[in-house]
């Protein structure tokens, strides 16, 4: 009878795979034999079909959670993520968020459930993972997927990236890159949001070196809210991967900007994209002329020299009353030397390039 039991388990399996397959699903995982597991409840990943049978620990909420996982989990939940792609039909024009969005398709695919399935791979072309988008616009990971320096190619099927002929846009979701993309045709990579733009702009960058990076952010201000976490993030990436900034004007992303104002708008903020200017000097501009400035810095070094044997004087006259055996204190005791006199401070106001370095040296030595 355990025998039977066996093989019809391994059979259910099977056929929960086929299925999972037909319809656009991920499997579920195949549960741990054990045996004392009779009874056990199942453990679900919210985004599969129910298992009867399942041991396992959970799949994890986050899909970039490694810690604990076994090694080939990453890998198995790459392979999920290409069946659901491969068994998904072309997404309709008609798809609900597609219309509120005032997109198209462009390459998306939509399951049996008809979410669309986005998917993100890496630089070579290879799915790592998916994110699916209900009617609703209700958006999920797939569950163990890698998601971390892993994007969607707007327009594209997944795909090696080619060399960029003309400026690689990155922005957070799939909408707003999609906007982009209808507005100036340009290669879109959609990093998912603001915390995968910086593992996505420095894969690219390592990449493509000489490519023209557009970072165009999420405008996150809002009344109640003291920071502006998309635009920070995006300005923080421009700079780490010398790539050009765009930031909407309003609150809001290319994507409320596309649908408020038309294509024109975006296609004018991606044109307005520039780098981030070096931040200003904390030193402020010099007064003296390098003249001025020499005067300034012999005296100042006269000054320090002239101060030293007095310094030392002061320190030899201390210890010398300490000998007294009516001072009570020891000669070699630090804090005499600290209450005889404070030693010269040399400070050296004046610009760079004047040779103050080379002058002090020389004068101490």
């Amino acid at each position: 009878s355990d025998l039977v039991g066996r093989d019809l388990g391994m059979a259910r399996e099977d056929a929960t795979d086929w299925i999972a397959d037909r319809i656009g699903m991920a499997a579920p995982p195949r549960p741990i034999r054990q045996p004392s597991t009779r009874g056990a409840t199942a453990a679900n990943d919210p985004a599969e079909p129910p298992t009867t049978l399942a041991t396992a620990p959970p799949l994890e909420s986050d899909p970039d959670d490694k810690a604990g996982l076994a090694p080939n989990r990453a890998d198995e939940a790459a392979a999920r993520a290409a069946r659901i792609w491969g068994s998904a039909r072309p997404a309709p024009e008609d798809h609900p968020y597609l219309v509120a969005k005032r997109a198209t398709p462009l390459a998306l695919r939509m399951d049996a459930g008809r979410r669309l399935v986005v998917p993100l791979q890496d630089i070579d072309g290879r799915i790592h993972s998916i994110e699916t988008i209900a009617p609703d616009g209700a958006k999920r990971f797939l569950a163990g997927g890698a998601k971390k320096g892993h994007f969607a190619v707007v327009g594209a099927e997944p795909v090696p990236l080619p060399e960029p002929t003309c400026p690689v846009l990155i922005c957070e979701g799939w909408a707003t890159g999609a906007s982009l993309h209808i507005a100036t045709g340009h290669t879109v990579i959609a990093a998912m949001d603001a915390g995968n733009l910086m593992p996505v702009a420095e894969a690219l960058r390592a990449r493509f070196p000489d490519a023209d990076l557009v970072l165009v952010a999420d405008n996150d201000a809002k009344p109640d809210r003291d920071g502006n976490p998309g635009v920070d993030a995006a300005r923080k990436v421009a700079l780490a991967v010398d790539g050009r900034l765009a930031v909407p004007e309003r609150p809001g992303d290319a994507n409320d900007l596309f649908c408020a104002e038309g294509l024109d708008a975006v296609s004018a903020l991606v044109a307005g994209a520039a780098r981030i200017p070096p931040p200003p000097p904390t030193y402020p501009a010099p007064v003296l002329s390098p003249d001025e400035a020499r005067v300034r810095l012999a005296e100042a070094i006269d000054g320090f020299m002239a101060a030293i044997p007095d310094y030392w004087a002061a320190v030899e006259a201390a210890q010398e009353e300490a000998k007294s055996a009516d001072a009570g204190r020891d000669p070699l005791d630090f804090n005499l030397v600290a209450r005889a006199a404070l030693p010269p401070l040399l400070g050296l106001p004046v610009d760079v390039g004047l040779g103050k370095t080379s002058s002090a040296r020389a004068a101490i030595a």
